[in-house]
């Protein structure tokens, strides 16, 4: 098929509720597509997350993109190209260039200013695809974790604008992020600095772009990881409503679970597509995912014999060491007895003890039905690729799956690390073969 590699579909055929989307309608999955623009996502953690990956060689050739001599003519950033935030040497715009390797005339927009519900990204045109990309940076600092953290739904649009539905709901936080993006590219005021948005914030770059002969016929390509995928995703919705005659795609990396209502996230189907990659956590961060979660370890905790320092000790030993033989293990086998989650070589990820946990939590500790419940739920948003390391044999399997297949928190020690914008490197490296 036009991935280039074999995808396990796993549907849901519980879902019912919703009108399912011709299959003609969906967007199409193409492997070297997604692996493609996720150099772009990959690009807009800029310098820091670059040179950390390997710190002498890419110091170097950093060295070749820097904006040394701002003050000489022969040095100065072309006035085509819009910087802001980004210091006096323009390191983050040279870490995007030595990334991406595009010439300085296609990237038309770089904002790296950083505050709550304000993400750094580019605009940038990608002529082997014939695409302007927009990229979104994902979460790098306080900032952006409190973001982040205002989890609550929020309506995506109001009535002014037309092609987004007023009862489709997003994460409130992404969606501010998503409106301070849109409004910077189209060069609207975005309520922020008393008005003043800088040297490029009354131009309308991505419209005058698309209007540019040079661009004539691109399409739209929206990008980013974690919290920029998130946004990114939102972003998309805005885009599609307002540049009806043009394709906008949108790959989303990682994303955070409680992000789209239902009804947004079958109608993102038709241009989303979503990566998550083994147990990372933050695609299936949500608020009723953290409720349940927090239910699970009072119950826990509460019948365990071990104090709680040594809960916590031996857990961060575990995680750190991917050790087993711990009092902890005994302790699972005293709780959940016949279950094997304590066994080396049955992971308790794979959610076998959920019944029984659910089961004698319910019969021991009160539980308030209406806290769940007072929390709508959210999902991700578009077609779901689920990418699966095979330790065994050193690659990966890539399964397509159901929104709700990420509908509870998986502890691992993998939950963090599987997340990384590194480990997806390896996921999409060129001799990713055996899938």
């Amino acid at each position: 098929d036009r991935m280039g590699v074999e995808v396990t579909r796993v549907v849901d055929t519980t879902d019912v509720s919703l009108k399912v989307v011709a299959e003609s309608s969906r967007i199409q999955l193409d492997w070297e597509q997604i692996k493609h623009f996720h150099q772009f996502a990959s690009a807009a953690y800029g310098y820091w997350w670059y040179i950390i990956q390997s710190p002498l060689g890419h110091c170097c050739s950093l060295g070749a993109y820097l904006n040394c001599c701002p003050a000489l003519c022969c040095c100065r950033q072309k006035q085509e190209m819009m910087v802001e935030g980004d210091g006096f040497f323009h390191p983050n715009l040279a870490a995007i260039r030595c990334q991406l390797d595009v010439k300085e005339e296609d990237i038309l927009m770089f904002d790296n200013r950083n505050r709550i519900e304000e993400v750094p990204f580019f605009l940038v045109a990608d002529r082997s695809t014939k695409s302007l990309v927009v990229s979104i940076r994902g979460t790098l600092s306080l900032h952006d974790m409190l973001t982040d953290l205002r989890g609550e739904p929020g309506k995506m649009a109001d009535e002014s604008v037309k092609g987004v539905n007023v009862d489709w709901h997003g994460h409130q936080g992404m969606v501010n992020a998503a409106r301070y993006v849109y409004r910077r590219l189209h060069g609207m005021e975005t309520g922020r600095d008393g008005g003043k948005e800088g040297r490029c914030g009354r131009r309308d770059l991505l419209g005058l772009a698309l209007a540019t002969p040079d661009y004539a016929g691109y399409s739209i390509v929206v990008t980013g990881h974690s919290l920029g995928a998130g946004t990114a995703a939102i972003l998309a919705f805005l885009l599609r409503a307002r540049y009806r005659g043009t394709k906008v795609t949108c790959y989303a990396y990682s994303p955070p679970g409680g992000l789209i209502s239902r009804e947004a996230a079958v109608e993102s189907e038709k241009f989303t597509v979503s990566v998550v990659v083994g147990d990372d956590v933050i695609p299936r961060t949500s608020l009723a995912n953290i409720a349940t979660l927090s239910r699970d370890i009072k119950h826990v905790t509460s019948q365990c014999q071990l104090p709680k320092f040594k809960i916590l000790g031996y857990g961060c030993m575990a995680a750190c060491c991917s050790t087993s033989n711990t009092p902890i293990s005994g302790e699972l086998d005293r709780l959940f007895p016949g279950s094997g989650v304590s066994s080396p070589g049955d992971s308790s990820t794979d959610g076998s003890h959920r019944e029984l946990l659910i089961e004698e939590a319910s019969s021991i500790l009160p539980t308030n039905p209406d806290t769940l419940s007072s929390f709508p739920s959210m999902y991700l948003p578009g077609r779901i690729l689920h990418v699966e390391d095979i330790h065994s044999a050193n690659s990966f399997t890539v399964s397509e799956v159901h929104r709700t297949a990420f509908s509870e928190i998986l502890v691992s020690p993998r939950m963090l690390s599987d997340h990384l914008p590194n480990h997806l490197d390896k996921v999409f490296q060129p001799n990713f073969a055996n899938l």
